[in-house]
C-alpha cells in the first residue's frame, strides 16, 4: 500500500507543477521586454495628479503657496497556491478506511518602487513647457488606457480635497508650517481566483479516490499609498525625507491594523 500511496502524491506532485513557474503579477507586460510593467499605473497617478495642477482647481493657490511634494509607494504581489488532499477507500468489499494524506506546494512574489513627484513639475508638463528632445520624449499626463486595476480611478483629487477642508489646513494662500501639511491615503486591490476539484477520477490497484484531487489559488495583491507633504513646511527636512516618513507611517498603520484584525475575538 505504500508504494501506491506514493504513486498517487507522485500524481499530485505532477498536477502541482505549475506552482514552481515564475508568478504573474496583475499588471501589463512590456512589449519590447516581455516584462511585468507598473508604468500605466504611475502614469494614471500622474494624470490624476495632473487634475489637482490645473489652473483653474479650486485649491491652486494653496497648493501653489505651499509647493507640495508627493511620495507614492507601489506594492505587488502574487502567490499561488496548489494543494493535493486524496481520501483514499480501500475498494475490498468486506471492509473500508481512509487514509489521509495532503501536499502542498505555495510560491510567493513581491514587487516594491517607491517614486517620488511634485505637483509644480507636474503643471510645468502639463502646460508644455518642458523642451521638446527627441532622445527624452515628454511624459504624457493623458490617463491610460484601463489595463490594470490599479489604472483605474485612484481617488487621488478625493483625498486632496478631503484634506483641504479640514480644520487643521487654511484654505487661503497662507504658507504651513510645523509638522502641518502631510496627509495621503492608499488604494488595496485583492483578486483571488480558486480552482477547486479539478483532476481526474482515478482508481490503483485496491485503491479509489475522489474526483476532487487538487486545490489550485491565485491571489494578487495589488496596493498603492501615497502621501502629500508642503515643501515650505518642512523646517530644515528635505521634503523626499518628509513625504518618506508620512509614507512610512502610513503603511506601518496599515499593517498594525492587519494584524489587530486577524487576532481572535475573545
Amino acid at each position: 500500500m505504500r508504494w501506491k500511496l506514493a504513486s498517487a502524491l507522485a500524481l499530485g506532485a505532477g498536477l502541482l507543477g505549475g506552482c514552481s513557474n515564475i508568478d504573474r503579477f496583475d499588471i501589463p507586460t512590456d512589449p519590447n521586454t516581455g516584462s511585468p510593467t507598473p508604468a500605466s499605473i504611475i502614469t494614471r497617478f500622474k494624470c490624476e495628479l495632473a487634475a489637482i495642477a490645473a489652473d483653474d482647481y479650486r485649491f491652486k493657490a494653496f497648493m501653489d503657496a505651499n509647493d507640495f511634494v508627493v511620495g507614492v509607494q507601489l506594492d505587488l504581489s502574487v502567490t499561488d497556491d496548489g494543494s493535493l488532499a486524496p481520501s483514499f477507500t480501500y475498494t475490498n468489499g468486506l471492509f473500508s478506511f481512509n487514509a489521509g494524506a495532503k501536499l502542498e506546494l505555495s510560491r510567493a512574489q513581491t514587487f516594491t518602487e517607491r517614486v517620488f513627484l511634485s505637483v509644480a513639475d507636474i503643471r510645468i508638463q502639463s502646460d508644455g513647457k518642458l523642451p521638446n528632445d527627441p532622445k527624452h520624449p515628454r511624459p504624457t499626463l493623458d490617463c491610460p488606457k484601463f489595463n490594470t486595476l490599479l489604472a483605474g480611478d485612484l481617488g487621488v483629487r478625493q483625498t486632496v480635497e478631503m484634506a483641504m477642508v479640514t480644520p487643521d489646513l487654511a484654505l487661503t494662500s497662507s504658507k504651513l508650517t510645523g509638522s502641518t501639511g502631510a496627509f495621503g491615503g492608499s488604494v488595496n486591490f485583492i483578486v483571488t481566483k480558486n480552482l477547486n476539484g479539478v483532476g481526474p477520477t482515478w482508481t490503483l490497484t485496491h485503491f479509489k479516490g475522489p474526483g476532487s484531487l487538487a486545490g489550485v489559488s491565485e491571489v494578487n495583491n495589488d496596493k498603492i499609498t501615497f502621501a502629500f507633504a508642503a515643501r515650505k513646511a518642512t523646517d530644515g527636512i528635505p521634503p523626499a525625507a518628509k513625504v518618506d516618513r508620512f509614507l512610512d507611517s502610513l503603511i506601518n498603520s496599515s499593517i498594525s491594523t492587519n494584524i489587530s484584525n486577524l487576532k481572535p475575538t475573545q
